[in-house]
């Protein structure tokens, strides 16, 4: 390892892929540099800045990427606590209006509207996650097969 290689993957703190240590090595040689020329404390400096600069794109994306994990997780979290809020609103508001006459008829109609707004509001849900995670709401077509 030349001197220059050495000093960039020191500075670095990792050991350098093989194309940079060809870079590094092939640059140092063309230019004639010695492995203990002061001029290599310089260059390696530079050097660290160089693939420092190239690993921020790789590094932007890896950030954006973690944000819009915890941003989706966070949604999904938030989205299955209004729903559980908004089922309860609406049983309660439900019950209440049923209170003052309760026939057998009247406490089946209240079952069966609690049971659909269920399942208006599970089928939301779910159509939200997978235009969330898909980008769009996924459908299954009589095959059994997914499909758009």
């Amino acid at each position: 390892m030349s001197g220059l290689v050495g000093a960039v993957a020191v500075l670095c703190g990792r050991d350098l892929t093989a194309e940079e240590s060809q870079k590094l090595a092939k640059f140092q040689d063309q230019q004639s540099i010695g492995d203990d020329d002061p001029i290599v404390a310089i260059l390696a400096l530079l050097g660290v800045h160089k693939i420092l600069i190239e690993e921020i794109p790789e590094r932007i994306k890896k950030a954006s990427q973690d944000a819009i994990t915890v941003h989706e997780q966070t949604l999904r979290e938030q989205s299955t606590i209004v729903a559980k809020e908004l089922l309860i609103t609406l049983a309660r508001s439900i019950n209440d209006a049923a209170r003052a006459q309760r026939t057998w008829r009247d406490r089946a109609v209240e079952y069966a509207l609690v049971a659909v707004i269920a399942m208006i509001l599970g089928g939301c849900g779910a159509w939200l996650i997978a235009k969330s995670v898909y980008g769009g709401p996924a459908v299954v077509t009589m095959s059994g097969k997914a499909g758009r």
